[in-house]
Order: C-alpha cells, then sequence, then structure tokens
C-alpha cells in the first residue's frame, strides 16, 4: 500500500479541510502513504509501555501500551493522533514526511455496514493491534473519535471521514459524546 493516497480531492471541502505539517520518522519504521499516524509525545506508548518519548511520528499499529488491550490502544491512538501519511517513508531511513493535519478521507472499514453523516470513525484493529489503514464507524457510546462520516451509504465496505489531528488540539470530536 505504499503510494495509495486516501485523501478525497474535492474543490468545495479543500479550502476548509486541508492542512499539512511534517513530522520525523525513526528510521526502523515503514510508513506508507495513508498510514493513520500518532505522535509520540508521552512515554509508555509503544515496546508495551517500556518506551520513551522520542517526538517522532509512527503508524498506529506501533502502539503497544502497557495494559495490552485493544480498547486502551485504541484510546492511546485518539489521544495521540497526529494525522494521516502523506507521504511515504522506507524503513531504514530517519527523514521528515508530509502529514495531512486535517482532511477527508477514505478508508476500508473492518466490517461492511450501512453508515450515515455525524456516525464516529474510530481506531480498529485484531487482537491487541491497531491497523494502520482501517477505521471502523459507530454509531454512540464510544470517545476514541478520530473523524466523523463524511457521506451517508447503505451498505459500505468504506468510509469517507473528516478527520482532524488530536496533537494540535483541533479535534473537538469527543465533545459530541458528552
Amino acid at each position: 500500500m505504499g503510494d495509495y493516497d486516501r485523501r478525497i480531492r474535492d474543490e468545495s471541502w479543500e479550502r476548509t479541510f486541508d492542512l499539512q505539517g511534517s513530522s520525523k520518522v525513526h528510521g526502523s519504521v515503514e510508513i506508507d502513504k495513508g498510514d493513520l499516524l500518532f505522535l509520540d509525545q508521552a512515554d509508555g506508548l509503544r515496546l508495551f509501555g517500556a518506551s520513551t518519548a522520542d517526538g517522532y511520528a509512527y503508524p498506529f499499529s506501533k502502539i503497544s501500551g502497557s495494559t495490552k488491550t485493544l480498547a486502551s490502544n485504541r484510546n492511546l491512538a485518539y489521544q495521540n493522533f497526529f494525522g494521516v501519511a502523506a507521504s511515504y517513508s522506507e524503513a531504514g531511513v530517519t527523514e521528515e514526511i508530509s502529514v495531512y493535519l486535517k482532511g477527508v478521507f477514505r478508508y476500508p472499514l473492518r466490517n461492511a455496514r450501512s453508515i450515515k453523516v455525524g456516525d464516529y470513525v474510530v481506531p480498529t484493529g485484531s487482537g491487541v493491534t491497531l491497523y494502520n489503514q482501517a477505521v471502523a464507524v459507530v454509531k454512540s457510546g464510544c470517545s476514541d473519535i478520530i473523524g466523523l462520516v463524511a457521506r451517508k451509504v447503505d451498505f459500505t465496505s468504506e468510509v469517507d471521514s473528516v478527520m482532524l489531528s488530536k496533537v494540535l488540539g483541533l479535534n473537538k470530536f469527543s465533545a459530541l459524546t458528552k
């Protein structure tokens, strides 16, 4: 999946929802264009809680907190959500990459379903590992929201969603659940 741009280009949305930034990527990590990224800004986000914050961006699959559950890793991803990788970074190279901090993106859903505008988009995974390029949609009862559904579709296997970086304080979606 190294060269798949998940950003949706729509003239009316681009002016409002297109914001890019950049981040360093550790040389031991491969990042594909379209990966959901977190910013390692707190101790214990990686290596089963034994890591020290280094300020680098990592794909969601690298989150592994000390509690070792999918729910706790999903919450860590939400709390530290940085954005969507706008470029590819090969393993073995420590470099700076472009990151979409907000925008409208298309991701596959783990399970096909009907969705409506305003449903919550949350990280998903299997076991305790989060997926880098897949999300789940929930109607309510979740505070780990990284985006909102932007387009209603009956029975689909992918979702168009508005996503905003939590790290930069852009993401206020959790206020919707209170």
